[in-house]
């Protein structure tokens, strides 16, 4: 019968149904991510190890080169030595021998008996010297051949440091190349991944097509021949009453979900990251920090991701030599996750920047039980540097300029930086705080440099105390 035949149409759809639910499509998307930043979190960590350790080497093997030229320079004065030993000797002989023949040709003279003992005298004293300078001679040679069996094992160990770090080189040359194959093949699973889920949205957008047209296979030519006996009554009844649902369902597929275009935003802004995090490696920061902001930008909702696009932001102001803006970017990104350790590291190297020794002493502190030796030997630097009164900051670092910088180039890097930090215009009541120690900071460095008198002062105790650092 047509209803008969409608109810089969309306079942078929059902049984070709998507395997996967977009759900798990995100689920896999989200796994391979996470797995993908942990494998480059701990391939940068395991870099950044191998660059300590080849500086540490860089390091004893610079020491043992001071050591080969201070080993060079006695050996140079011990040959000085020598061959002034070497003439005095020969002045002593040509002594000798004038002193023989005085005595050969005065020998047969009765008188000069006396002077002779004298010249034997002589003679005697100038054998002893000889004798002296011969011991002195062998005492040299001794300390001469113990000076070059050390050069001979500093030189077979900076062969061997040498072989050392080609083997870190080795090394850290393999870790990369297992990061690069990583990388691609995180490449081609994304790659895959993305036909598998267009591949499942086609068929969905198929599917639902499907739903809307079934219903028309009882008016067709071949169900009207074989179920109903009579060609004018059913298709009357049926034809329009199933042509007016269709249009809405064919629309519904182009109508994207919320959480599609969550999905879809969250995407943009990724690439977005990936665009900055390689224009801050190819050192075109500007470029980087737009890139980080059309992010930011983005209406998505991902917390923790924005707090890594500010992170992010902080780090590329501060190789800009803008430390407040990084304090600032950094503090932001804390209030969206509190827990992102790489947002403090960057903050308190601001911090540290800035000479800003307390507040890096407190970002420190609280960063030293999840670092390394890098981050304790920055902690005792930081606590050295507060128990010795060291308050105020490097007020150029502070406003963003450098020594040489004018006192209009001053002013304006000041009024730049107050109206951007002024505590009214915190961006949350979380980061006034920030804003407001940031403010008198500016404020600070901008009192002294501003002064002509003052600042000659700052420079002297700058020049200072970089000569006794």
């Amino acid at each position: 019968s047509p209803s008969g035949s409608a109810r089969e149409g309306k079942v078929s759809p059902s049984s070709s149904s998507p395997r996967y639910r977009r759900s798990d499509v995100e689920a896999i998307e989200a796994t391979l991510r996470t797995d993908f930043e942990n494998a480059l979190k701990l391939m940068r960590e395991r870099a950044e190890a191998a660059e300590r350790e080849v500086g540490a080497l860089t390091a004893k093997c610079q020491e043992l080169d001071n050591g080969r030229k201070s080993a060079r320079n006695a050996l140079a004065e011990m040959a000085s030595q020598n061959a002034k030993l070497v003439s005095a000797f020969a002045s002593k002989k040509d002594e000798v021998r004038a002193l023989k023949e005085s005595v050969e040709v005065t020998a047969s003279q009765a008188d000069l008996k006396a002077e002779n003992a004298e010249l034997r005298d002589a003679l005697a004293g100038a054998r002893a010297e000889a004798r002296k300078a011969r011991e002195i001679e062998a005492i040299r040679k001794k300390e001469l051949s113990a000076t070059r069996s050390e050069l001979d094992a500093l030189r077979s160990r900076v062969n061997s440091n040498n072989s050392d770090s080609s083997a870190l080189s080795a090394k850290l040359a393999a870790v990369m190349k297992e990061l690069e194959r990583e990388r691609e093949a995180f490449a081609l699973h994304k790659a895959s991944w993305k036909q598998e889920r267009a591949k499942l949205v086609r068929f969905a957008t198929d599917a639902s097509p499907r739903k809307a047209s079934s219903p028309r296979r009882a008016s067709s030519p071949e169900t009207k021949a074989t179920t109903t006996p009579s060609k004018a009554s059913p298709p009357k009844r049926e034809t329009p009453q199933k042509a007016k649902p269709s249009p809405r369902r064919q629309r519904t597929p182009t109508r994207p979900s919320p959480k599609k275009r969550l999905s879809a935003l969250r995407e943009q802004a990724e690439q977005l990251k990936v665009r900055g995090n390689q224009n801050f490696h190819a050192k075109a920061y500007d470029a980087a920090l737009q890139a980080y902001a059309d992010a930011l930008a983005i209406d998505f909702d991902d917390q923790a991701f924005r707090a890594v696009l500010h992170a992010n932001k902080a780090a590329a102001l501060q190789a800009m030599g803008k430390f407040c803006d990084a304090v600032m970017e950094c503090c932001v990104s804390r209030t969206f996750d509190d827990t992102y350790i790489r947002a403090l590291q960057r903050r308190a190297d601001a911090y540290l920047s800035m000479g800003d020794w307390p507040m890096a002493m407190k970002d420190l502190e609280e960063l030293a039980p999840h670092m390394g030796d890098d981050c304790a030997m920055k902690l005792r630097e930081a606590q050295r540097k507060v128990k010795n009164g060291a308050t105020s900051c490097e007020h150029y670092a502070v406003l963003g300029v450098s020594s040489r910088a004018t006192k209009a180039d001053v002013s304006k890097a000041y009024k730049s930086l107050a109206l951007k930090f002024h505590p009214d215009k915190a961006p949350s009541d979380a980061v006034r705080p920030a804003s407001e120690a940031l403010f008198k900071r500016v404020a600070e460095a901008y009192a002294v440099l501003k002064d002509a008198s003052k600042r000659a002062s700052y420079d002297a105790t700058r020049i200072r105390r970089t000569h006794s650092i």
